[in-house]
């Protein structure tokens, strides 16, 4: 989607990928886990997938009693191949936000929240395949934009991440051992 001499992407190639994506929202976007209403369900799958958790993918594909060791192995491979594919899904989202496309962006905002994005950076269970697309799609879609994000502007970002179990000391206090 770039001009690969001027490294400027196609503003008209990522309308028009945009366009595609959500003209065929339940064949391609649905399937990954992604949604554009926040919905709580789907955010939980999502997460489970990037996770790598693939109980529900078990009964998904109907396999039967006895057959559980086929069924994990399918299973894992068909969440491993889901979530590869889903995190494609985030950077292509992210490559279409690029070049402050306004009406991109916004429209990638309402695929993930902020609170959504930083919920898979800090979670210790998550790939850093995932990780990488998420702080791709973070990039483009909230940082490096065309004017400031309103959801930017009034996320509370040290609050929020500081108050995960990856952090070393979330809340430091007074030091009980002063030198």
């Amino acid at each position: 989607m770039q001009v690969e001499e001027l490294d400027l992407p196609l503003q008209r190639n990522q309308g028009i990928v945009m366009k595609s994506l959500i003209e065929h929202r339940d064949a391609v976007i649905a399937p990954a886990h992604i949604d554009d209403e926040s919905n709580p369900v789907i955010n939980e799958r999502r997460m489970a997938l990037l996770r790598g958790q693939t109980s529900g993918l078990v009964t998904a594909y109907g396999f039967g009693e006895g057959e559980e060791e086929h069924a994990g192995a399918a299973a894992e491979e068909a969440s491993d191949t889901l979530r590869e594919y889903h995190c494609q899904l985030v950077d292509l989202l992210a490559s279409c936000a690029e070049g402050e496309n306004r009406y991109i962006e916004s429209m990638c905002q309402t695929i993930f929240t902020i609170p959504e994005i930083i919920e898979v950076i800090v979670s210790p269970a998550v790939g850093i395949l995932a990780k990488g697309s998420y702080l791709r799609f973070f990039l483009w879609v909230y940082l490096n934009t065309g004017e400031s994000s309103p959801a930017l502007q009034t996320a509370n970002l040290g609050k929020q991440t500081l108050s995960h179990p990856w952090h070393p000391n979330p809340n430091p206090g007074p030091n009980p051992n002063p030198k």
